[in-house]
């Protein structure tokens, strides 16, 4: 598929969170979408076009949930917004889990039905925040936790092509097994999840749990992750045959075990309490490199459509803040 039809999808999909008040979603989605289009070498003004659009739609609500954070008795999910808009640590661990819970729920459904028009476009959306994920955090992502990911997009696939082909719906009850068309250890259970998440966010989350609460002002250790997400992230089904592929990129608990008991300790001398303003600073340098990265992007943009005056303008500004670091 095309890189002008996924970033149009991804889009779509971003449009339709922001409809339904998942704003920090649709500003990930389509800052991903952003990124597709200037990857692209050749691409036509309407989706440079579209790009220029995107950056100032994200640059837009950049700026209000700023606003509204620092207005008076702003409102604490304004405050949490905002947090997941500068701290990519924790707006990374927020889109899985996201991500994870809707996975699951659609599993549920592969196996209870309705197999639906709805349900095909939930897969797509799984694919596209899968993708998402990988493009904008691959590096911060252990090697194992990224080829689960990938393998969740590549079952995705595989569903979307079985429900197209009347593999799996009304009628195949009786020869439909679950676990004809997914590997055993594919279908996700608590301790999978449980193992995939943790291992994202556990170095950060607890060692920065202190800088974490004084940026939400809640005392509630789970403020991190919106009441709307379900922390079982499981499946009520039974669960699958264990087979030879059994732990293939996902390990059992006990291995799981072992591996949790020896890093414990090396990553808390790496974490450092910080001040409110070494926060503030790092905050602050964190917000002009963006601005910086969305200069150069606008100049880029200009220089597509041989606006050389635009494009010196932008340029000029973002010289001008990379010198305040």
């Amino acid at each position: 598929m095309s890189v002008t039809n996924v970033a149009t999808r991804v889009v779509a999909t971003a449009r339709d969170f922001d409809k339904v008040g998942l704003g920090i979603i649709g500003y990930y989605l389509q800052l991903y979408a952003v990124e597709l289009i200037l990857s692209e070498d050749e691409r036509s003004q309407e989706m440079t076009g579209l790009a220029t659009g995107l950056l100032d739609t994200i640059e837009g609500f950049k700026k209000e949930v700023s606003g509204e954070t620092q207005a008076e008795n702003s409102d604490k999910s304004i405050q949490v917004m905002n947090t997941l808009i500068h701290d990519q640590e924790k707006a990374k661990v927020y889109m899985l889990n996201f991500t994870m819970s809707l996975y699951n729920e659609k599993l549920k459904q592969l196996k209870d039905g309705p197999w639906d028009v709805m349900l095909r476009r939930s897969l797509w959306c799984c694919i596209d925040l899968f993708s998402c994920i990988l493009h904008l955090w691959k590096e911060n992502i252990n090697e194992a936790n990224v080829s689960a990911l990938e393998k969740r997009i590549k079952y995705c696939k595989l569903y979307l092509s079985k429900l197209a082909k009347g593999e799996i719906g009304p009628g195949d009850e009786k020869e439909l097994d679950y676990t004809d068309f997914i590997d055993d250890n594919e279908e996700t259970k608590d301790e999978e999840v449980d193992h995939l998440i943790n291992n994202l966010k556990t170095d950060d989350i607890k060692t920065e749990k202190e800088c974490w609460e004084d940026q939400v002002n809640s005392d509630e250790p789970g403020d991190d992750v919106p009441e709307f997400i379900d922390d079982s992230d499981s499946i009520d089904g039974e669960e699958p045959k264990r087979g030879k592929s059994e732990g293939s990129y996902i390990h059992d608990s006990k291995p799981e075990v072992k591996q949790r008991e020896v890093p414990p300790p090396s990553p808390s001398p790496a974490h450092k309490s910080y001040s409110k303003d070494e926060l503030a600073n790092i905050m602050d340098k964190s917000s002009k490199i963006e601005q910086i990265q969305k200069l150069a992007k606008y100049a880029i943009s200009a220089l597509n459509y041989e606006d050389l005056p635009t494009a010196k303008d932008e340029l000029t500004k973002a010289l001008e803040l990379l010198n305040s670091i």
